[in-house]
């Protein structure tokens, strides 16, 4: 299965305590039957799943665009590189199979919105982990429920990490 992880870059704050549990995250995902997918570069909550994951043997596909990847921001695994940033976001949806979206900025949001969008217009059928870490995403929850679409179809948002390891072992097949 291919997962794919949208997370801030730059605007979010990586604290010790997400790093240590994107780590576990990382670690429970199986490096021969699973690969994943993210928007490229080493910094930032985006970065943490595919390096441990890379580490342990993993493939790992980044998508970025050539502005972005300018020769300075390296990456993990494969790296494809697109002339703009909608053709990257549309690459990176397109090769996600299930997605875990993590803290991050507009960019991160943008992601998550689109796999929406595909879901509710039956465009395609994403399964998305929604980590609400210290609440990240309370008011955007919120605002998710005023739209009244069967979101809960798709949209599984965990506010522990527990319970993220857990929805992620049951979608993903881990014994």
């Amino acid at each position: 299965m291919k997962i794919g992880i949208f997370g801030g870059c730059n605007t979010t704050r990586l604290t010790p305590v997400l790093e240590e549990e994107l780590k576990v995250l990382a670690s429970l995902i199986n490096t021969e039957q699973h690969l994943v997918v993210y928007g490229g570069g080493k910094k930032g909550v985006m970065s943490i799943v595919p390096k441990y994951f890379h580490e342990r043997g993993g493939r790992v596909i980044s998508i970025n665009t050539k502005e972005a990847n300018n020769g300075l921001d390296e990456c993990y695994g494969e790296n494809f590189l697109y002339d703009t940033l909608q053709e990257r976001q549309r690459r990176l949806i397109e090769n996600s199979e299930l997605v875990i979206c993590l803290p991050g900025g507009i960019g991160t949001i943008s992601e998550l919105f689109d796999v929406m969008a595909m879901n509710n217009n039956k465009i395609r059928s994403v399964k998305i982990l929604l980590y609400n870490f210290e609440g990240f995403f309370n008011h955007m929850i919120e605002q998710i429920k005023l739209l009244g679409k069967n979101t809960d179809e798709y949209l599984i948002v965990t506010n522990e990490v527990n319970d993220l390891m857990e929805r992620l072992k049951e979608l993903i097949k881990i014994e």
